[in-house]
């Protein structure tokens, strides 16, 4: 609940449908992107899980079955992040769930705060009891028809999408509720990502602002809120964003320094001297893995890669042509 507000059960239910609506009818890619994401990782277990029945068959009917699979996932995942969304207006509405103040609803980053809270305030068995339905609940029994181990894995991954859900929610009262904006100090130069808020950059993965000079930026990378407070306190990464001239970059090329002539063997000649690219490295920081949640896969490596590619090319607005990524 929130301080000095009532809602009525009706007013709720009806509020939450309006909003998740309305998050369909938007351009937000949170869900399909978490879909694409996620599916990789879901390809990957699929592949090297098959029972001894799936081993036999042949390329053809193992094929149609992992698409079956695939289509049931995004089936499954949608509907464990429109529970998630429910689950979400329920605990922030309701007259007997916890209290926050309006005021907290401002805090840059209360939205992680309040997923940090969630499994203190509901129960293993009610989690379960919400995300084991419909859509999983077919996915995890048609999944063992060919597939080992595949409740954890389906379960882990639903719980993402449910959280995903309830981070959407939380945005929604904050907007549309209680019209609280977040309070932030202000923007980067190059990449306009707040200096005191997490950001997302992967559906797995958020960023914090650490430092930047005119051509330059840095972010440390985390896991994020749907992972729980220990895991995401944890350095993953670091990324690197480096603005550089054309002209700058054959200058240099001509002189052999390595970098620089990697740089101008996949630029495109056909760019102009006073064009830009920029150059982005990450650097993976994996000698604690203790608080991991899970260890990364080779798919997974593959997957940030590209998922950080399409947020900084969407925050730079910006092609491939001008974009390259390197660890």
């Amino acid at each position: 609940m929130i301080s000095g507000l009532e809602f009525p059960s009706e007013i709720i239910t009806s509020s939450e449908k309006k909003y998740i609506d309305k998050f369909y009818e938007s351009d937000s890619t949170l869900l399909s992107d978490s879909i694409n994401y996620y599916g990789v990782l879901f390809s990957a277990y699929l592949i090297s899980h098959g029972d001894k029945k799936f081993q036999q068959m042949n390329h053809s009917e193992q094929n149609t079955i992992i698409q079956k699979e695939e289509t049931r996932f995004q089936t499954a995942m949608k509907y464990a992040f429109n529970k998630g969304h429910q689950i979400g207006f329920s605990l922030l509405l309701m007259s007997e769930s916890q209290e926050y103040d309006q005021d907290f609803f401002t805090d840059p980053n209360s939205r992680d705060d309040f997923l940090y809270t969630y499994d203190n305030l509901v129960t293993t068995n009610v989690f379960e009891e919400n995300i084991r339905r419909d859509a999983i609940d077919r996915l995890i029994r048609y999944t063992r028809r060919n597939f080992e181990n595949g409740y954890k894995v389906i379960t882990d991954l639903g719980t993402r999408f449910f959280k995903k859900g309830i981070a959407v929610a939380f945005d929604d009262v904050r907007k549309y509720v209680l019209q609280k904006k977040y309070k932030i100090s202000g923007y980067s130069q190059m990449l306009n990502v707040p200096y005191n808020q997490d950001f997302t950059v992967t559906p797995a993965f958020k960023a914090t602002f650490a430092m930047e000079s005119p051509d330059y930026e840095e972010w440390d990378l985390h896991w994020d809120a749907t992972y729980g407070f220990n895991a995401a306190k944890g350095l993953v990464a670091k990324v690197m964003i480096h603005r550089l001239n054309l002209k700058t970059i054959r200058k240099y090329a001509k002189e052999h320094a390595n970098t620089y002539a990697m740089l101008n063997n996949f630029v495109s000649q056909d760019l102009h001297d006073d064009e830009v690219v920029y150059l982005v490295r990450i650097d993976f920081l994996v000698v604690d893995t203790s608080q991991f949640p899970r260890l990364l896969q080779h798919s997974e490596y593959t997957a940030i890669e590209l998922a950080l590619k399409q947020t900084i090319s969407r925050r730079l607005k910006v092609d491939n042509s001008h974009l390259f990524i390197t660890d």
